[in-house]
């Protein structure tokens, strides 16, 4: 579950509830326009002309991605590892698109490779028109988001990846991408070295997930592409839940901010940007904005509530966020030519947990013609056989020493698995 989803829902009341009494007020802000923050009388720099909702929540994506390449060609430090990190979510829909839709694959390789050189050589410094910025940064949207496109649609999305955006698009965002560079890069907001990660994934195992825009030595940044200005309290809290897991991940696994690139070192303050006004709204993070150890582990056991809660729903969460997880990355080690790990053993009465599928006990393993083939019957009705060569296992001896999952259930899987056809 996303950060945003959870703010909005009411599936998680006390999480929500200790969220927003932390939550920062519209005072708490400070606007980079100098007027008051989040003040209506902030001009409006960039008013559009798309008039659909799908369309104007498109600019706002699209946006985001110029931007990045943006900020990784205006800072020089760590350049290259902050680019792998910022491409990887690209990398792991390409590994899905290779399973899924290997002829499409195949077909389009030369546009993928094409678009990877192309942001790698702007980062570095080749000159390019907006325009030829923008249909990168759509591509690296719509690759981003194929997993979201439904089956019936894929044609579609292959027939339109290397299409020019609608032309009222392509002009909005190329507004915005004026405007960023204007206040944003030339207001001093980022130096040539600055320590910078781009779309960082916050997530504890028993968090919401939470992905900023930016972070920037010591602050965490959102971009906002809103036609309205004014203070929104999920936006606000949006942005303050990355502030958290953050100081969730100091507490208590302050190893795995490693990998997100972020410094393992208490934040300064929080910021949303709002790319239609180029402001930008930073509120300074200091006693009480940070929390102490009392309240994170309050918090901490708030978020486990995703997972033991009175929900069988919430708990199959987890488990399926893990699979996944583990399924991305074998997937990326594949797609490096690394060899796959030899198949599994499902012995007869085996109880599994499958990514999308739920519950089963293994009725039989059989081997055919020197096949071996698993059939699984799901607590859904459901009864799948498959190849176990195509089925990604999940911390088969780890699992039953999980003290989580062991909280979870009276009679926890002795393994979980992600059938690559899924």
């Amino acid at each position: 579950m996303s950060i945003t989803s959870m703010l909005k829902g009411n599936d998680f009341p006390r999480l929500r509830e200790c969220i927003r009494d932390r939550t920062p007020e519209r005072s708490a802000f400070v606007s980079s326009t100098g007027l008051p923050p989040f003040s209506r009388d902030i001009p409006l720099l960039v008013p559009g002309t798309t008039s659909c909702a799908h369309d104007t929540a498109l600019v706002g994506e699209i946006s985001d991605y110029a931007f990045c390449l943006d900020i990784l060609r205006f800072v020089e430090r760590n350049r290259e590892a902050v680019f792998e990190q910022f491409f990887e979510p690209v990398q792991t829909n390409a590994a899905h698109i290779i399973r899924m839709e290997p002829t499409k694959w195949r077909a389009h390789q030369r546009d993928f490779d094409a678009l990877l050189e192309g942001c790698r050589s702007y980062i570095y410094g080749a000159d390019i028109p907006t325009a030829q910025l923008i249909r990168y940064a759509d591509q690296l949207n719509k690759l981003c988001h194929y997993h979201q496109v439904h089956p019936d649609y894929r044609p579609r999305f292959w027939e339109t990846f290397s299409q020019p955006c609608d032309p009222k698009v392509e002009g909005d965002t190329a507004e915005l991408i004026r405007v960023f560079r204007e206040t944003f890069l030339a207001g001093g907001v980022l130096k040539k070295d600055s320590v910078i990660a781009l779309h960082p994934s916050l997530a504890l195992r028993t968090s919401p997930v939470g992905i900023p825009d930016l972070y920037a030595d010591g602050v965490i940044y959102d971009f906002k592409s809103n036609k309205n200005m004014g203070y929104s309290w999920t936006e606000a809290a949006q942005v303050y839940c990355y502030h958290m897991l953050q100081e969730l991940y100091l507490r208590f696994e302050p190893e795995e901010l490693e990998r997100t690139l972020i410094p393992p070192e208490p934040l300064k303050g929080i910021a949303l940007y709002f790319s239609r006004y180029g402001d930008l709204e930073i509120c300074e993070l200091k006693p009480p904005r940070h929390l102490y150890p009392q309240e994170l582990d309050t918090l901490a056991d708030l978020m486990d509530e995703h997972y033991r809660g009175t929900t069988a729903k919430g708990r199959d969460m987890m488990l399926d966020t893990l699979a996944k997880l583990e399924c991305d990355r074998l997937l990326r080690r594949l797609l490096r030519g690394e060899s796959r790990p030899e198949p599994p053993e499902f012995p007869v009465g085996e109880r599994v947990y499958a990514y999308k599928q739920g519950w089963g006990t293994v009725l039989e393993c059989l081997d055919a013609d020197g096949i071996r083939k698993v059939k699984v019957a799901f607590e859904s009705g459901k009864t799948l056989q498959g190849d176990p060569k195509k089925v990604i296992l999940l911390r088969r001896v780890d699992l039953e020493q999980d003290p989580i999952i062991r909280d979870c259930y009276d009679a926890p899987p002795t393994s979980l698995f992600f059938p690559e056809g899924e």
